[in-house]
């Protein structure tokens, strides 16, 4: 819900399908990631000159985040782009970190 800008910090949560004996999972996997880029999506504002212009399918539907990460996290990162679904939660500076666990369907009411 927030509006994702260059110079943002985000969490990235990766859910992961049921593997094996392994339950489908989500979990916190690096927080505090600084966002370099953002492309698509829908503008914050209007282009200049054009007043209530609606965004189109495409920024509607497809949005592409560049994160500055360490070598390290980036393989993590291209790990969950191919192997789950990748979710970005708005982080502020100051944000609580407490409290992060792996949820599966056994504790997701808990």
């Amino acid at each position: 819900g927030g509006v994702l800008t260059p110079g943002s910090t985000v969490g990235l949560f990766i859910s992961l399908p049921k593997e094996g004996a392994l339950p489908a999972r989500t979990q916190l996997l690096l927080n505090k990631v600084l966002v370099s880029k953002v492309q698509g999506g829908i503008p914050a504002t209007p282009p200049e000159g054009e007043g209530d212009a609606k965004p189109t399918a495409a920024q509607a539907t497809s949005v592409l985040v560049t994160l500055a990460t360490s070598a390290h996290d980036a393989e993590r990162v291209v790990f969950a782009a191919e192997n789950a679904k990748i979710w970005l939660s708005l982080e502020p500076a100051d944000a609580d970190l407490s409290g992060t666990r792996i949820v599966t369907g056994k504790n997701v009411n808990k």
